[in-house]
């Protein structure tokens, strides 16, 4: 019976003109990277919910985004001043409005306000937003690589990232996968998925040509699938289908990657694309050969969205609940990801169940009104859970049962990390 009476008083709770500020890194650049776009999308829907948005940035960047953002948010604060200490940036922020929600991401930036918005306003709710596991993209590269160091930088990254996962009111996350590793957190755990807006008209079969990869390289996991695919899986798909041309595209290729440009050969390296949508749908395929990472990967759902049927690696289509040959060709050898390639490049009718398919999912999951209604249940979830903890029933009947609670570890990696193997190895 309490449970459900405390069901019925969350979902009376209302959320509406909320002082929300956001915490992020850096200013978004929502045109070379997936992340950055998620939270451009929640900044607009969290606007349509009718919330005013304040807005620090750990470090500046291009103008350009500096001005659109401050079209998108009510107050913008770069945190590049080092005479400004957090203390004085969140104490001038809260001389314009009470801060009900604070919204940090990733669990480095959470680490920085944390401690700062708690001792200066105790009433606003702290949410960390994951983005991914960032100690498991580590892990899983040292794992891959064999490098010492990378699994070292993880379990530092474990440390911090874990702390903060305790710290928080509440934790987001993008997908299901990670929502399953927080299980025992003894906290609210939400998932905001990737926001993807279908294409309003999908891509002719005879209409497309070409393979097509797209991914910003300051992502190291993208500059390992592109060379992975270009030396190990490209010349099997060669000696099946002949000459084929490979697109790759992205902003910020480091030199081993600008290196395979060969237009004579049919490899194309673009480097960022201002329209990725109207490259992409010029394409019959798109690959995301990823052997490792974490969270939604945004490329693909980029490519369900804009009508191109994808060739995936397990470690890709993570997050996502879509099945093997009816929403993506997923495979996790040389040889077989070569032969989906092949099958999804010559079979028009496979193809197109393919493409509509995953249009379907896209709309169904990722598009702005199924996000907007799960971030509306996160920001109620956090809410409620917080009122609740602090409220004088709730510290009482924690304090009886302390002794017996079980301290909630950390994230355990190693399964996931190990039992799959590398992928494309």
């Amino acid at each position: 019976m309490l449970q459900i009476a405390l069901n019925r008083r969350k979902h009376k709770l209302k959320l509406v003109g909320m002082n929300v500020l956001i915490c992020h890194f850096r200013l978004p650049e929502p045109d070379t990277n997936s992340g950055d776009l998620r939270l451009v999308c929640i900044l607009h829907e969290l606007r349509k919910m009718g919330h005013r948005i304040y807005f620090i940035a750990g470090s500046g960047g291009d103008v350009a985004c500096e001005v659109a953002l401050k079209q998108w948010v009510d107050h913008l604060v770069i945190d590049n001043d080092p005479a400004m200490s957090p203390r004085d940036m969140i104490k001038r922020l809260m001389l314009i409005a009470p801060l009900h929600v604070a919204i940090m991401a990733p669990y480095s930036t959470f680490n920085r306000y944390d401690q700062t918005i708690r001792l200066i306003s105790p009433q606003t709710v702290l949410i960390l937003d994951t983005i991914d596991i960032i100690q498991l993209r580590l892990w899983r590269c040292g794992m891959v690589d064999g490098n010492a160091d990378t699994l070292g930088e993880a379990s530092v990254v474990a440390k911090s990232e874990n702390d903060a996962i305790r710290e928080a009111d509440a934790v987001w996350v993008v997908s299901e996968v990670e929502l399953n590793l927080l299980q025992g957190v003894g906290k609210p755990v939400s998932v905001v998925s990737n926001i993807h807006t279908d294409s309003e008209c999908l891509p002719e079969f005879t209409s497309t040509s070409g393979i097509v990869f797209l991914g910003g390289y300051k992502h190291v996991p993208n500059v390992d699938a592109v060379l992975i695919f270009h030396h190990k899986i490209l010349p099997i798909l060669r000696s099946i289908m002949g000459q084929i041309d490979v697109t790759y595209a992205g902003s910020f290729p480091p030199p081993e990657i600008v290196a395979l440009n060969a237009p004579e050969s049919g490899i194309n390296v673009t480097g960022f694309v201002e329209d990725h949508r109207s490259l992409l749908q010029k394409h019959r395929v798109a690959i995301a050969p990823l052997r490792y990472g974490a969270g939604i990967k945004g490329k693909v759902g980029e490519y369900m969205a804009c009508g191109v049927p994808c060739v995936l690696t397990t470690i890709a289509a993570e997050g996502f609940s879509i099945k093997d040959g009816v929403h993506a060709e997923i495979a996790d050898t040389a040889e077989m990801f070569a032969e989906r390639i092949a099958r999804l490049y010559n079979d028009a009718n496979h193809w197109r169940q393919i493409q509509h398919a995953a249009a379907d999912y896209v709309e169904a999951f990722m598009s702005p009104r199924a996000v907007r209604s799960s971030l509306e249940c996160a920001l109620r979830q956090a809410m409620f859970s917080f009122k609740l903890c602090h409220s004088l029933p709730y510290r009482i009947a924690m304090r009886m049962v302390r002794p017996w609670r079980k301290k909630w570890q950390g994230i355990v990696l190693h399964d996931l990390c190990v039992d799959k193997g590398a992928p494309l190895s």
